[in-house]
């Protein structure tokens, strides 16, 4: 597998762990500090995969999320994983250059995936 490269295990990828509900709970808690009702709350994930996150993000707050990942497979599979859930929509686009419009998002998020983007080119982006 080519590195950074998840086209080939893209089926399987959501069956990775899942993330700690309590750590979602604080760190949204920090982020919404004009305690805004959590449904108008926009939350940009970066490198979404198969939406691990985004899905819990989805199902536990509500709000709505622009999932932007750059691999076709991935993002393919993430729309399939959240597909009844109407708050998230799904975008082509890296940390480099995320296609999302200036201001959108309350918050910026990468569950674990920092570490493929170039950093002089991803922060930035933010």
């Amino acid at each position: 597998m080519k590195q950074g490269d998840f086209t080939k295990v893209a089926k399987h990828y959501h069956n990775r762990p899942a993330y700690s509900p309590f750590l979602l709970e604080k760190l949204v808690a920090c982020i919404n500090d004009k305690n805004k009702n959590l449904k108008d709350l926009n939350i940009v994930e970066v490198g979404a995969g198969t939406g691990k996150l985004t899905k819990m993000l989805g199902e536990m707050f509500g709000c709505q999320i622009s999932a932007v990942e750059p691999n076709d497979n991935m993002r393919e599979e993430g729309q399939k994983f959240t597909q009844n859930l109407s708050n998230i929509s799904w975008h082509k686009g890296s940390g480099e250059e995320t296609c999302m419009s200036n201001n959108q998002a309350d918050w910026v998020i990468m569950a674990s995936s920092f570490h493929w983007t170039d950093p002089k080119k991803s922060l930035p982006e933010f």
